[in-house]
């Protein structure tokens, strides 16, 4: 007796065969990054911009005698800001390349303008600090704005939406934490160069970002996994009037420390009140909240 050849797989099986194998290519490919962290990410390249633009005039101001502190406060925020965006962008699980040649290339570009107006005793003049502040966004901002256009349709079915969440209770109070250091750094911009306060700066700049930094679950890893935009917002708020106010000071502008006193307290309201929205959540929210 002939032996008998088995039938063809029938439909069913074959779309069986045809999940398993999109599963499989599905583990393989990280999912991309969804639309909200692409924003988020252009969002973070506009701080950067920010952020260099401020520290380059501050560095090449040498007519002034003003404190070290509107440097170091800038530059603390920024940290603070860098390390949070990171934990934030962990909840996506999503593969990022660090782009170690891009970051250095951007630092020592910064570094040779500094070191040139400073070699020549004069202070960068605005629209230099401004030219360099939006080479920074364009290189950041513009791969992201192409990948925001380059996506599939199967990005988009494995998109994950970022929708602001009511935080747990131990995020509120590390929000509120958070909120209280911003606004305590704007004040510290007005008080920074009293004789005498070298201690309370030190203490003011690093104290707290040392024990959000390496509290492991009630810190910045804790925020960055629970904030939504609403809270990302009113922070990225707080770190603009920071930039904004730091080279004011350092230039003594007229105002500039009633301004520093008056920003640090709305900041400290804006970031602390934004830790009690929203009042419900949202079921349809995939991405996981750390309890």
């Amino acid at each position: 007796m002939e032996n008998e050849i088995d039938p063809l797989p029938n439909r069913a099986d074959a779309a069986a065969l045809l999940a398993a194998h999109d599963r499989t290519i599905t583990r393989q490919d990280p999912p991309a990054a969804s639309r909200s962290l692409i924003r988020f990410r252009i969002w973070a390249a506009a701080l950067t911009a920010a952020y260099v633009v401020a520290v380059v005039i501050i560095a090449t101001a040498r007519d002034h005698d003003s404190s070290v502190t509107t440097i170091l406060v800038p530059v603390t925020a920024f940290i603070a800001a860098s390390a949070l965006a990171t934990e934030t962008e962990q909840r996506f699980s999503v593969r990022r390349r660090t782009r170690v040649a891009l970051a250095l290339t951007i630092g020592l570009v910064a570094a040779v303008l500094v070191g040139t107006f400073w070699a020549i005793d004069a202070p960068v003049p605005f629209w230099g600090a401004a030219v360099l502040g939006l080479a920074v966004f364009a290189t950041l901002a513009i791969p992201e704005w192409r990948r925001l256009h380059r996506r599939r349709a199967v990005d988009d079915t494995r998109d994950t939406p970022w929708l602001n969440r009511p935080l747990s209770s131990e995020a509120r109070l590390i929000t509120w934490v958070m909120a209280a250091y911003l606004g305590a750094l704007l004040v510290l911009l007005r008080f920074g160069g009293a004789p005498g306060g070298e201690a309370i700066t030190f203490v003011v700049l690093y104290g707290p970002l040392l024990a959000l930094t390496f509290l492991p679950s009630r810190g910045l890893r804790r925020i960055g996994a629970e904030w939504g935009p609403v809270h990302w917002t009113a922070f990225g708020l707080g770190l603009i009037a920071i930039l904004s106010l730091a080279p004011m000071v350092h230039a003594e502008l007229p105002g500039s420390g009633a301004l520093c006193i008056g920003a640090g307290i709305v900041v400290f309201l804006l970031l602390g009140l934004s830790a009690q929205l929203p009042p419900r959540g949202s079921a349809s929210d995939p991405t996981p909240q750390t309890r």
